[in-house]
Formats: C-alpha cells, sequence, structure tokens
C-alpha cells in the first residue's frame, strides 16, 4: 500500500488503475451502481460474457446470451432490469444542493470576471 500511495504521490495517478481501466474500461464500474450487483457479480458477468457496461447488460438480458445465468431468481432479474432503467432515468442528474453550489461557485467567478 505503501508504494501504491508513493507511486500516486509521485505521478499522480496509479499504474495498476490506469492498466485496469485500460483493460476493463470505466463503464465496468457503472455496474456496481445497480442494485444487487457487487464486485462478485460484475466479475461474473466479465468473466461469462465480457458485459462491461449497462448498455451491454441490457442488451444480453434481452439477447439469447442471458440464458447462461439461468441459476439467477426471476426475482434478481426483475430487480435488475428495474435498477438498469432507475439508472438511465436518473443519469445525469444531480441533487439540487450540489447544482446550488456549483452554481454559486459559477456566478462568483462569472461577477468577478464582469468586475475586471
Amino acid at each position: 500500500m505503501a508504494a501504491n500511495l508513493q507511486a500516486i504521490a509521485a505521478t499522480g495517478t496509479l499504474p495498476l488503475r490506469d492498466e485496469l481501466l485500460a483493460k476493463y474500461g470505466s463503464s465496468l464500474l457503472e455496474l456496481l451502481k445497480l442494485p444487487g450487483m457487487g464486485p462478485k457479480t460484475v466479475a461474473l458477468l466479465w468473466s461469462a460474457a465480457q458485459i462491461a457496461s449497462i448498455d451491454a447488460l441490457a442488451e444480453a438480458m434481452k439477447a439469447a446470451a442471458w440464458r447462461a445465468f439461468r441459476a439467477w431468481a426471476r426475482s434478481r432479474l426483475k430487480k435488475l432490469r428495474k435498477g438498469i432503467d432507475d439508472y438511465r432515468r436518473s443519469a445525469g442528474r444531480y441533487r439540487i444542493d450540489v447544482a446550488e453550489e456549483a452554481a454559486q461557485r459559477l456566478s462568483a467567478y462569472l461577477l468577478a470576471f464582469r468586475r475586471n
């Protein structure tokens, strides 16, 4: 861990992280935002069907490729479909307090720029 922290301090990034992002892509992390999706389930999806994004998971659930996951209960699949729909519906949304803080910072910046 100390070596990792030193690498981050020296370069501003972690080489292992960069390597994993290059291999799997950042969309794989989005799968963790779905209900019932933990690291083991995401790893299972990747190893069994190279599913690395929410869109790929949704397509696999519609296609015959999903038959590889027959062991999953219908309730789990239903929950997962609902989670995908909810995620897509809320993607790109921000909490009002976070948006308000960003708007205030932007307003202050623009006012300072206007005065100069």
